[in-house]
């Protein structure tokens, strides 16, 4: 078992969903930076690079714990039934990342 310590390189699913978690956080963080500086502006961004974190370490846990076995181009988006070369993919259709149980 890997520890909880050890570094983990992204698979191709985790790589999308991380990528488009950042961009999305990136696009908030210039929208906060617009606000007046004190710390309501501070607390916005460090809750910012909080969900972050967590978010990487949820994509990381999942990671570790997804079976190894995935049947590629057979795993529609469930949103809008796009096929996805993984279940745990990000849709290019619809741009969403949906898991499908």
């Amino acid at each position: 078992m890997t520890s909880r310590f050890e570094y983990v390189d992204y698979d191709g699913p985790s790589a999308a969903i991380s990528g488009s978690i950042r961009k999305t956080a990136v696009a908030m963080e210039r929208a906060i930076n617009q606000l007046p500086d004190g710390r309501p502006k501070s607390l916005a961004l460090t809750k910012l690079e909080e969900s972050f974190m967590w978010a990487g370490k949820a994509i990381r846990d999942k990671q570790l714990t997804l079976p190894d076995v995935e049947e590629p181009g057979v795993n529609p988006c469930p949103e809008c039934g796009a096929p996805r070369e993984t279940r745990n993919a990000l849709c290019d259709k619809c741009d969403l990342f949906r898991e499908v149980k």
